[in-house]
């Protein structure tokens, strides 16, 4: 009868019947179909004493959905290191169940804190279903797991892998549409924090449909990258890569900060007027008006109006810069810009003026006026 009931998913009727059973020779076959029955109501701590009854002493050999069952009924009630002891018995059995098996272990590995076996686990667990229920959900875990052990080579490869093979469709399941963001954030962070801007750049140029968030994060890895090339003086690489920061417009403040950067270079290159078009094009973007350069630059077009010699643009320019950094936070260009400035007025025979701007470095010693 408890068969019946079992065979037609009448669980309930299967624990009420099987309760007035008291046949001593059957007992285990009942402590196993009683077991399983709780199991399937997701009655888990119901079921482990049933389960763990059957098991040691089954009339058979107990099968991997019995190891499986107990294991997993044993994780559900916080008992991880019981579960593991059960699927651990599974590891090397290849069938169906193997994949479930290793995704436990991992969640398992987690809640007691051994998160480089948890790692092995998922990773498995991927290799054995990758294409199926559990492959994406596992390759994610991996990724961040990966993450939190520092292994931040491992962990990059394995969210651009995850987002290149499951993002598009993770993002409209129930329960899988948070994880495509998380990946590009999680990437994303790894990316500017370890500062290996070349790798960064030729892991997210490998994605092969970017969205919104992966291509901002391209603008300021380039924009990064080009940072370092000038650096090293390779103009020719940093002009490439700042071009290619400032044509694009998902972060405003990179725009601007790459138009600062090629006005620079087009100076080097005595390319002045389009240098005087890049610093305009920087000013213009309130988002750097806070930053360190947004001063400099005043002074910088003040130059590049010299060099061609339009020197009340240049006045205007330098007296900009002298009015933007009042407080003189770098003595030595300041004082070159109240110099550059009477040279201007000097060029342009406006003496009076010209005098007025010499007088004022030597009434304040400035150090530097030439």
């Amino acid at each position: 009868v408890a068969q019946v009931y079992f065979s037609r998913g009448q669980y309930e009727e299967v624990i009420a019947f099987a309760d007035t059973i008291k046949n001593k020779e059957v007992a285990n076959d009942v402590a196993g179909i009683i077991g399983q029955s709780h199991y399937l109501l997701g009655q888990y701590e119901e079921a482990i004493p049933h389960l763990e009854q059957f098991m040691q002493a089954a009339p058979v050999v107990p099968g991997n959905t019995d190891y499986y069952m107990l294991g997993y009924a044993y994780a559900q009630a916080g008992e991880h290191d019981k579960a593991l002891n059960q699927f651990l018995k599974m590891e090397e059995k290849q069938d169906s169940l193997q994949p479930y098996v290793f995704y436990q272990m991992g969640l398992s590995f987690i809640k007691v804190n051994k998160k480089p076996q948890a790692l092995s686990a998922f990773e498995k667990c991927y290799l054995a279903d990758s294409t199926g229920t559990l492959a994406s959900i596992s390759l994610f875990t991996s990724a961040k797991i990966a993450d939190e052990l520092n292994l931040h080579g491992i962990a990059m490869h394995k969210y651009v892998k995850y987002i290149d093979l499951f993002s598009e469709k993770d993002q409209f399941l129930e329960g899988k549409a948070t994880l495509p963001a998380e990946a590009r954030s999680n990437l994303a962070n790894l990316l500017l924090t370890a500062k290996n801007y070349r790798e960064a750049l030729r892991i997210l140029e490998g994605i092969k449909k970017p969205s919104t968030q992966d291509l901002t994060n391209i603008q300021r890895v380039s924009y990064y990258r080009a940072e370092e090339h000038y650096l090293n003086n390779n103009y020719s690489e940093a002009n490439e890569l700042f071009t290619k920061a400032a044509n694009v417009n998902y972060d405003r403040k990179i725009n601007g900060l790459a138009n600062f950067w090629l006005a620079e270079l087009d100076y080097k290159n005595q390319l002045y007027k389009e240098s005087i078009n890049h610093l305009k094009n920087f000013q213009n973007y309130p988002e750097v008006q806070n930053t360190r350069f947004y001063p400099i630059s005043f002074y910088n077009l003040g130059y590049a109006h010299l060099k061609l010699s339009e020197y009340e643009k240049a006045v205007t320019s330098f007296t900009l810069y002298v009015e933007k950094d009042k407080e003189a936070s770098n003595p030595e260009v300041y004082t070159d810009a109240v110099v550059r400035t009477a040279d201007c007025y000097l060029a342009d025979r406006k003496y009076q003026k010209a005098i007025q701007y010499y007088q004022l470095i030597l009434d304040k010693k400035m150090n530097g006026g030439d």
